[in-house]
């Protein structure tokens, strides 16, 4: 049953994956909203760990997304 439902909805593409909680604080996120990017406080790593923990994140993204068939696989915008 679960493959007849994933083949009623084909998807190509994703945009925008939620950033996982490991990765930014989303109260402050919620509380301030965006631009993200720009607001260091957001981010839960260091600063000295925060490329490597946003690339970790992109992995995942692009893991999630190969494994469900995702057509064009993107990092999920989580940077």
């Amino acid at each position: 049953m679960q493959k007849l439902a994933s083949k009623l909805i084909p998807t190509t593409l994703v945009g925008s994956d939620p950033q996982p909680e490991w990765l930014v604080d989303k109260n402050m996120l919620l509380t301030f909203g965006p631009p993200r990017v720009r607001m260091q406080e957001v981010w839960r790593p260091n600063e000295d760990l925060l490329e490597s923990a946003q690339e970790d994140a992109s992995f995942v993204a692009l893991h999630d997304q190969e494994r469900v068939g995702i057509d064009i696989v993107t990092d999920g915008e989580v940077r």
